[in-house]
């Protein structure tokens, strides 16, 4: 692990690594849609990879400056983006939260299916039984929440990977200006 630290938490600015990032979502995205799994709580838009993804940016850019984005617990992370003011603080208590629904939702599924699953269920009966199991009423009530959760997800998510091409400047702070996030 200690000779692949300077690898991870780089010294220096890399904003290559953004570009990495996004690529590997988009193969991600593409291999869903192949499969036709593009309701998958965790690799999905604006799922639990998405949010993963938001901490790693941030600790391939200011991990090596940054002790406490040394961690491997996402929670942990997101909390030292709100710290550092790297991410407003609304904004970190958001993806928390968000982060946690979206690991209930699949322990959930895991449990209903007993087995390894992300991917919402198609029968009636089965998106019903997640529904109440979850706390909603019914399944479209459960939807809607999701659907809402996920769209705030990827917009941070987008918000952060994206870069100006011709500025070559990313949208978010690097300086902990939180401003300079807020308006992006």
């Amino acid at each position: 692990e200690r000779f692949l630290h300077p690898f991870v938490y780089r010294r220096y600015l890399d904003f290559r690594a953004f570009g990495e990032l996004r690529d590997l979502k988009r193969m991600i995205s593409q291999e869903l849609i192949r499969k036709g799994d593009h309701q998958n709580v965790k690799l999905g838009q604006g799922g639990i990879r998405e949010i993963e993804f938001i901490g790693q940016a941030f600790q391939l850019i200011r991990g090596g400056s940054e002790k406490s984005l040394q961690r491997r617990e996402i929670l942990a992370v997101l909390s030292a983006l709100g710290t550092l003011g790297l991410l407003p603080e609304e904004t970190v208590t958001e993806l928390k939260a968000h982060y946690r629904t979206l690991r209930i939702i699949e322990n959930r599924l895991q449990e209903y299916r007993d087995q390894q699953t992300h991917t919402l269920p198609k029968s009636e009966e089965q998106q019903q039984a997640l529904a109440h199991a979850l706390g909603y009423g019914d399944y479209p009530s459960f939807l809607s929440a999701l659907t809402e959760l996920q769209s705030r997800v990827h917009q941070v998510f987008e918000d952060v990977i994206r870069i100006d091409t011709d500025s070559g400047k990313a949208p978010f702070p690097l300086d902990g200006d939180t401003e300079a996030l807020v308006s992006a």
